[in-house]
């Protein structure tokens, strides 16, 4: 595993850090997919198969903020190719600031991992 922490997306509870060898033996239907903890990810939902909405949310810009970036970093989502921004968010005096540029759809941010006071 490189850099940082990681967590995998279908068992978020599973954590691992820069430096550790894993062996993975997906089943045949579950891609195994894993990302930076703190990541900001868009999702594009049109099914329950995420586990995280449904057909209703197709229409709506969605994102998954899983864990938080304790750096202090601005994590940022771009247009592919590294074009506008479209959404980002920061911590800043113990509060998480989350932004998104204008859009013509629903916006909607699932929190998963961060216990809030």
């Amino acid at each position: 595993i490189s850099t940082g922490t990681w967590v995998d997306y279908w068992q978020p509870s599973t954590v691992y850090n820069a430096g550790d060898v894993i062996s993975i033996q997906p089943s045949i239907d579950t891609l195994p997919v894993f990302h930076r903890k703190g990541a900001l990810l868009p999702l594009r939902l049109s099914n329950d198969e995420t586990g995280i909405g449904d057909e209703s949310f197709s229409d709506a810009l969605t994102f998954l903020l899983d864990g938080l970036d304790s750096n202090g970093h601005r994590v940022e989502v771009r247009e592919d190719g590294g074009g506008g921004l479209i959404a980002r968010y920061w911590v800043e005096s113990s509060k998480v600031h989350f932004e998104v540029s204008a859009h013509r759809t629903p916006v909607l941010l699932f929190v998963r991992g961060i216990k809030f006071l």
